[in-house]
């Protein structure tokens, strides 16, 4: 850096401004993650410029997320009559099956359907733009936090949930209402890759995974790893992204997952329309 006023002014800001961010950053608040590092450089030399911290946001902006929802002539209230009458027809065959063979067999076609009706609807409120209070039931009206993105879908896609209750519940919580804890694993401190090494070893399904302040889906298609929620961050909104390089996923101290597409007794629900409580 030159010697000259302004940069010594510019200097003297950026030192107490990452006494401010860095003690966020340690509690690991990921907006405030990439602030940090770019004044840590400013401070250290690596970068010449303060105003080059303006430009993070833009650069967290460009992402590799889909935030627009599909162009279909299939409206959302049409997709969800479609799939709830393949859910009631499945329910009539479990209803009048003879042996539990047949019942194991019309769970394993429901819970194809499960997922089906889940990864069906999520797409229309991708670019639903996000709120921390939004609480929208219709896609592309309104706003969507991150808990009524994961209810209300769990409930359009058919099953007895209670919405608002169970949106406002911490991301745990939501997911212990849904399954049980031989579905649910934890990890603390785990780097992004070996979290993800884990549920690639689980399996393909559909899981909803619990952050430090966070909750949304996780899509495993059998390829690929798909992070599914309504984010806080750039471009705040409904969207989906690459697993791996979600800033939310990544950054997260503590992941809490539900493999909810393994659980027989959840499917049995959906299928059956069986009230689920929410666990407070």
């Amino acid at each position: 850096m030159t010697d000259n006023p302004h940069n010594r002014l510019s200097f003297i800001f950026a030192c107490a401004m990452i006494t401010l961010i860095s003690v966020i950053a340690a509690q690991n608040v990921p907006v405030f993650k990439p602030y940090y590092q770019a004044i840590r450089n400013y401070v250290s030399g690596n970068i010449n410029n303060i105003s080059t911290i303006t430009n993070i946001s833009a650069d967290t902006d460009s992402k590799n997320y889909q935030n627009k929802a599909p162009k279909t002539s299939v409206t959302y209230d049409d997709a969800q009559a479609q799939l709830r009458q393949q859910r009631v027809q499945l329910a009539s065959a479990y209803n009048v099956a003879n042996s539990a063979i047949e019942k194991h067999a019309i769970i394993e076609q429901a819970r194809a359907s499960f997922i089906t009706s889940i990864t069906t609807l999520l797409p229309y409120w991708y670019g639903t733009p996000w709120n921390f209070n939004g609480a929208s039931k219709t896609p592309q009206q309104g706003h969507i936090a991150c808990g009524y993105y994961v209810s209300t879908v769990l409930r359009d896609a058919g099953l007895d949930i209670e919405r608002n209750k169970l949106a406002q519940q911490a991301s745990e919580n939501i997911i212990k209402s849904l399954t049980d804890d031989a579905h649910i694993k934890r990890f603390s401190d785990q780097s992004i890759d070996d979290f993800l090494a884990v549920v690639d070893e689980w399996g393909a399904g559909l899981y909803v995974v619990g952050l430090d302040f966070h909750v949304g889906y996780l899509w495993h298609d059998g390829n690929q790893m798909h992070f599914i929620h309504a984010t806080g961050l750039p471009p705040k909104s409904a969207l989906s992204e690459p697993a791996e390089t979600s800033p939310a996923l990544t950054h997260s101290r503590y992941r809490v997952i539900g493999k909810i597409s393994d659980d027989d007794t959840l499917i049995e629900k959906w299928l059956l329309k069986t009230a689920i409580t929410t666990k407070t």
